[in-house]
């Protein structure tokens, strides 16, 4: 009988408990950030929240994402105890996503904790971060549910399809966090979201000196380094996969800390006296630099009385090799008049050059990389374009297409027949024939939209295999190029049959 009684009281207990953490409004404690872009975004404008682990400790995670070196921010910062910072108004645009497609249509919240550490986040922060999303998710009509919750590892990279982690190709809030108890909680707080006591702003409009001593103090004995220098965290970690320009910065902490040496495969690659600790003043390691597969990367950290410190961590590279795709003109095409070419790079690209026999004639730096050239202003005949694309990350690509320039002087020649008629089926081996009369410098034989050969005698002949085609309709295009420039085309529709299973 006592044990039944004990366990009523004990589960009243936890009820009382629980009613009163539900009637506590959250309090969050607004310091602003000037890592931001300021916009007027409505409360419909934004239809997601994404969610972070910091990787570090909670006023050191807030003095970050407001220091101008660090490039990056938050709208709001949780931590282990339950406390909440907000860094950019939720009108505004933070820098969490490394996406800035992302970044435009939704809130950021970090998390005090590490990404790989079992246990990191808290029962306390887990209850303040779900009451602070029940609170926008109602306040601005996002739904509680992952599509529109999301953590960071979700978020796709902004230049190569296929990759997650934005930009940086993060992997937080990582394993250990623990989503399905992670909505409930956002779930049972939206009950009560409404209420205009849920959550208590309070803003700090000017920082004084004495709060910003007094995190340095709290920041200095929550991590325990004391006289020794220590690398506590960094943005890379081990086992990551890496590609391009990356990011890299060091958290390292020690009082008296004057240097971080940054190594790559032993080698002494940047050396940074000031904190925060950036390698190459936030332009980032090239990975390109070094081969594709795994490499060492170290930092050493100096401290007072000549101690160091050094950290470890095998990454590896793999990146695409850089190329250019052109279109807009085709290997042996004629063109006349203005001719526009587009340039498709497939890595995030500086600039990109057309030349004309080797010669610079326009340049693009800003994508779609369409460059004009006007082929009425050279000598007709054989001409080499070349597309030279450079990378951000310093690597360059090139792409030849030769073509034949041909002035409009003269009557056109006449296509009189040509083997393939308009609706005929298809299949197989197929010749495509066509008798042309007139003074022919070439004829072109082009299938949707793409040339396909070129023949420069007679009788004009291509030697075509439907059957890599996709069956249906396709458009040919017969087109015929005077020596004098002129030209006559020639279309009609085929039927081709789809393969045999």
């Amino acid at each position: 009988m006592k044990k039944i009684k004990w366990a009523l009281g004990a589960a009243l207990l936890a009820v009382l408990v629980a009613a009163g953490a539900a009637a506590a409004a959250q309090k969050v404690l607004v310091l602003k950030s000037g890592n931001r872009t300021p916009a007027a975004r409505t409360l419909r404008s934004v239809d997601r929240i994404v969610i972070h682990v910091a990787e570090g400790r909670f006023w050191g995670t807030v003095r970050w994402l407001r220091n101008r070196r660090s490039h990056g921010s938050s709208h709001f910062v949780v931590g282990r105890n339950g406390k909440i910072v907000q860094l950019v108004s939720t009108s505004d645009i933070a820098w969490h996503a490394g996406n800035w497609r992302v970044n435009a249509r939704s809130l950021g919240i970090e998390h005090e904790g590490w990404t790989y550490r079992r246990g990191s986040i808290t029962e306390a922060e887990y209850h303040s971060s779900a009451r602070l999303v029940a609170y926008l998710a109602g306040r601005m009509g996002i739904p509680i549910d992952r599509r529109h919750i999301i953590g960071h590892n979700q978020v796709g990279h902004p230049f190569v399809a296929g990759r997650r982690g934005g930009a940086d190709g993060h992997t937080d809030p990582g394993p250990h966090w623990r989503w399905r108890y992670y909505l409930s909680l956002v779930r049972r707080y939206a009950k009560d979201a409404q209420r205009p006591d849920f959550i208590r702003i309070r803003t700090v409009p000017s920082v004084p000196r004495r709060f910003t001593a007094r995190v340095r103090r709290v920041t200095e004995r929550k991590v325990t380094c004391g006289f020794r220098a220590s690398v506590h965290s960094t943005t890379l970690y081990g086992g990551q996969t890496l590609a391009g320009l990356v990011p890299w910065k060091a958290k390292a902490c020690g009082r008296r800390l004057h240097r971080v040496d940054f190594f790559v495969d032993g080698k002494l690659r940047w050396v940074d006296r000031t904190e925060p600790f950036v390698f190459a003043r936030g332009r980032g390691w090239n990975s390109t630099n070094v081969a594709n597969g795994w490499h060492t990367l170290s930092l050493r950290a100096y401290g007072p009385r000549g101690h160091r410190v050094r950290k470890r961590l095998r990454i590896h590279v793999q990146n695409r090799l850089f190329a250019v795709g052109a279109s807009g003109a085709a290997p042996d095409q004629a063109v006349t008049g203005l001719v526009r070419v587009r340039a498709w790079p497939n890595a995030p690209t500086r600039r990109v050059t057309l030349f004309v026999d080797g010669k610079a004639v326009k340049r693009d730096r800003r994508p779609p990389y369409v460059l004009e050239w006007d082929a009425g202003a050279v000598e007709a005949g054989e001409h080499r374009l070349e597309l030279l694309a450079e990378a951000r990350d310093g690597r360059r690509a090139l792409k030849a297409v030769p073509v034949v320039v041909a002035h409009p002087e003269g009557p056109p020649p006449q296509v009189s027949w040509q083997s393939l008629v308009n609706w005929q089926s298809v299949s197989g081996p197929t010749v495509w024939e066509a008798l042309v009369e007139g003074d022919v410098a070439q004829v072109e034989f082009w299938v949707d939209g793409r040339l396909r050969a070129v023949d420069r005698e007679a009788p004009y002949r291509y030697d075509w295999d439907p059957s890599g085609e996709q069956g249906g309709a396709h458009e040919l295009t017969l087109r015929a190029i005077a020596a004098g420039g002129g030209a006559v085309e020639r279309r009609s529709i085929v039927l081709v049959a789809p393969p045999q299973a």
